[in-house]
This record gives C-alpha cells, structure tokens and sequence, in this order.
C-alpha cells in the first residue's frame, strides 16, 4: 500500500536540499573568511541525525529504496569499505557514512513521496537560494561575487561559479518541473525559469548555460512525447535533423560551438588535467583507486597527486570529469558502477515516459547530468545538488509511480483553457498500463 509523506517529512526534505546543495557551508565558511572555528561538515549533523531518524520510523519503505537504487547504495557500501585501503582513511570513512546516509534516506522519500510533494520542496528550497543568491551578489559582493579569476561573477553562497552554474541549472529544471506538474502556478514558475537563465549567464558557467538550453528542449520533447505518440515520432526525427546540420558545422568536435561560447580547444584546461590524472594516477590503483575521498586529501599531498600537479604547473582540487573521479576514488569498480546507475536511470526514465509526470523532471535530468558530469565531477558525489537530484530520480523513477505521479496535469489543464470537457481518464497523456478510476482523480 502507497505511503503518504507527512507535512515534517516534507518540511526535512526540503532543509535536507538546501544542507545538502552545499550553500550552507560554503557560505559559512566564507563568513569566517576560509578560517572558521569549526569544520562545515558540523553544520550537517543535525540534519543527518534527522534523516536516521525518518528512516527508522519508515524502515519498510527504507528497505524498498534501498533495492530501488541498489546501484548507489553498492557505490556507497564500496566507499565504506574503501576505508580498509584508503590513503586517507579519516576523510574516506567520514564522507563515506554521510554518502550511505544520504543515499538511503533519498530512496525511502521516493517511496513515500510522490513527484508533485517531491518537486514542490526542491522547488522552495531553490527559490530561498535564488533570493539568497542575488542578495549577495546586489548588496555584499565581496561574499556574492568571484574577486579574482573570472572577476565579478556571480557565485552566491558558493565558493565559485561552476557550483553555482550547476545550481542554477537545476534550480531551473526543477522550475520548469513544477510548471509542468502545477500548470496553474504558470506565471511565477516561468518567471523563476527567467531568473534562472539570468542566473546563468552573470555566473559565466558556460556548460551550464548550455546544458540549460538543452534541457528546455528536452522538456518540451517530453511534453509532446508524453501528448500522443503519432506527433511525438516526427518531432523527434525533426530534433535530430536539426541537430545534423550544427554537427556538421562544428566539424563533428564541437570545436566551433565551443569556441562560440568561450571555451578554449582544452575545455578551460579540463584536457590537460585529465591527461595529467591518467598518466600519473589512475594506473596507480586501477581495481579499487585510492579510497572514496581520499586522493585529494592533504595526506595525500605528496603522492601520484605532486606529479599531477609538476605536470599542470598549477593546483587543482579535483578531476573535472565525474568517471575520472569515480576511478580515482573507487576505482573501475566504482566507475562501473557510477555507469550503471546512470543507464539505469536513463532506462527506468524512458519506461516511466507515458506513465509518470517525473519523466518531466527525470529526461532532462538525465541529459544534463550527462553533459555536467563529462566536465565536473558533481554526479560522482551527494553533497550537492548533482548528486543528490541523481540518486532521488534514479530511486523515484525505478519505484512503481503513484496514483497521483500518473496524472498528466499540464495536458489537462491546457484542454481546460482551450474549453475542451474530455473525461481526463481517456487522455492520451495516460498509459494504458495504468487504468485511473474516476475516484482517484484529484
């Protein structure tokens, strides 16, 4: 029998997305002036200690989330247990625990929340951020702006502009979701999805940026795919015949579209690093790698990582790429995994298209992930939003959809403006598969 999430669980949900975007500590740290007195880790607990607390009074729908995203939760216990080999045990085992905790919480709220409950606490958490974000940019720039490399940028309550880039991103998926679930929320969630293209562009995340258009494709891709199969099969042919003459353009590389929007050939010098990595450190523990956490570590300062870094002629704090980071943490092993866990959420998205209003959210999600994870190394972690977004898509679209997931709220209500009286039931946005009665229709 479905579960209904309560108001507090909701209420935890929505403080667990907002500790776990990454804003807190960032900005905490920044307060103190990359001196506090206490780790930012700290700001976490209480809210960990709530999420146990969840779990435990919900351990049935635990259990059924745990073997929804088994994927992440082998990639967590593989983190744990990487504390035996790790050349930086205490930072593996501690980021280790808050990975199995976080992995585990997010699939017992898919099981007991539906999207609708899910969208609208990640869609008030990212507002709160939004405003707290232009705040800072507006009246206290030395916090809300970058001060030397990419001067004036906007990067919010985070360290620095690819944070906030990917943020934004999401943020506005996660407005676009919301539009699509609460069509009568039209007027402020297109606002926000404004907001948030604006957001983008002062935070001069590129890849974002471009990552965002993509999604807004795909979004309305979705729309029409979930609307009537005899339409959405020419639009999509239509989509990738646009797409031939853009590949043609570019040579095939993208070199030309990249150098548009102001990258360089080496990716803002991702390459370099990547090669760099290779050569030096990822033959050094190919099976396992050097622990979750670990390779970049101060212990680790003058391991394989000192002849990255003689190598680049600069620091860097991690790979830029989620499956170079993922092999370097738990190695093949773990990079397997990773890939399993994205295929199997591209799969369970796809399944889901005709039966769950979250392929709304979960498509684009998956695209853009995609695109972030080949140039950050976001996905490959849950303490920011990347991740986190992963493992709940992954968890909620693998779980059989509720009675209210299965409602196609946008298409209704569009035949709402347009006067039509159809019975809802014998929408063509319902799968077959999924019989509604006139009962449960809210």
């Amino acid at each position: 029998m479905y579960q209904r999430a309560t108001k507090m669980e909701l209420f935890l949900f929505s403080l667990v997305v907002i500790f776990l975007s990454g804003a807190p500590g960032s900005l905490y740290v920044k307060l103190f002036n990359y001196a506090p007195p206490t780790p930012e880790v700290l700001l976490s607990i209480p809210v960990l200690l709530l999420m146990l607390l969840n779990m435990l009074l919900r351990v049935r729908a635990t259990l059924t989330g745990v073997i929804a995203c088994w994927t992440w939760v082998a990639i967590a216990l593989l983190a744990v247990t990487s504390y035996t080999w790790s050349v930086s045990p205490a930072d593996t085992i501690r980021e280790a625990i808050v990975m199995l905790i976080v992995v585990t919480y997010l699939g017992m709220v898919a099981g007991i929340a539906n999207w609708e409950d899910l969208i609208k606490c990640i869609w008030r958490s990212c507002l709160l951020l939004i405003v707290i974000s232009f705040i800072l940019y507006v009246g206290i720039p030395k916090l809300g702006k970058m001060q030397e490399v990419y001067e004036g940028a906007l990067v919010g309550p985070w360290f620095e502009k690819n944070a906030t880039g990917q943020f934004f991103l999401w943020a506005g998926l996660t407005n676009l979701a919301y539009l699509a679930i609460k069509p009568k929320r039209i007027l402020i969630a297109s606002f926000f999805v404004v907001v948030c293209f604006i957001g983008l562009i002062l935070t001069k995340s590129t890849t974002a940026l471009l990552a965002y258009l993509v999604v807004i494709a795909f979004f309305m891709l979705v729309g029409v795919l979930r609307r009537n199969v005899i339409i959405s099969v020419p639009a999509t042919l239509l989509i990738v015949a646009a797409m031939v003459p853009l590949f043609l353009y570019t040579d095939g590389d993208a070199s030309g579209l990249l150098e548009g929007l102001g990258k360089s050939g080496t990716l803002t010098g991702r390459i370099p690093i990547w090669q760099a990595i290779i050569d030096y450190s990822l033959h050094d523990k190919p099976l396992l790698g050097h622990g979750y956490s670990a390779y970049w570590a101060d212990q680790y300062a003058f391991g394989s990582r000192a002849l990255v870094y003689d190598e680049l002629d600069f620091t860097v704090h991690h790979s830029h790429n989620a499956l170079i980071e993922a092999r370097l943490d738990l190695g093949w092993i773990g990079a397997a995994l990773l890939a399993a866990a994205l295929l199997q959420t591209i799969f369970m998205s796809l399944i889901r298209l005709r039966s769950s209003n979250g392929a709304y959210f979960a498509i684009p999600f998956c695209i853009a992930v995609i695109m972030v994870g080949a140039v950050e190394t976001s996905p490959a972690g849950v303490r920011n939003l990347s991740g986190f977004l992963f493992v709940l898509t992954l968890a909620k679209m693998t779980l059989n959809p509720s009675r209210s997931d299965r409602l196609s709220g946008f298409w209704h209500y569009m035949k709402k403006l347009a006067g039509g009286r159809k019975n809802l039931v014998s929408s063509p946005a319902f799968s077959p598969a999924y019989p509604v009665a006139r009962a449960d229709i809210v």
